[in-house]
């Protein structure tokens, strides 16, 4: 088993504290990885950030509601923004894709992830 695929097995039950949306557009890191957002502590998504600007700008465009946040979605995570948690991990560019289908893949899909805008 790959390095990559211990620590992403390690971390898809778990990944890492929680806090809210906003709170998360200050302290989030400057660093690509996957996240989840939750609404009401309902899993609602699960996405990469693998821009060099990383999850703090990530989340930083739901906060504002910027269009390419959330593609479908972005007015719901704009209108419940106050009621949104989120929690991360962090991991290179390159395993960004894989681990997001891992997590998406441990509620069963995106089918399941009212959020999710792609297969």
């Amino acid at each position: 088993m790959s390095l990559f695929k211990s620590i992403a097995n390690a971390v898809l039950s778990n990944v890492g504290v929680r806090m809210s949306l906003e709170e998360a557009t200050k302290s989030a890191p400057r660093r690509t990885g996957v996240y989840k957002l939750y609404l009401n502590g309902k899993l609602m998504k699960v996405g990469k950030a693998t821009r060099k600007e990383g999850i703090r700008w990530r989340m930083q465009q739901y906060w504002r509601g910027d269009s390419t946040a959330g593609k479908k979605h972005g007015r719901d995570i704009q209108d419940n923004r106050e009621r949104i948690s989120v929690q991360w991990v962090i991991c290179s560019k390159d395993n960004c894709r894989e681990l997001e289908i891992k997590l998406q893949n441990q509620v069963g899909g995106i089918d399941n992830l009212p959020w999710c805008d792609r297969a």
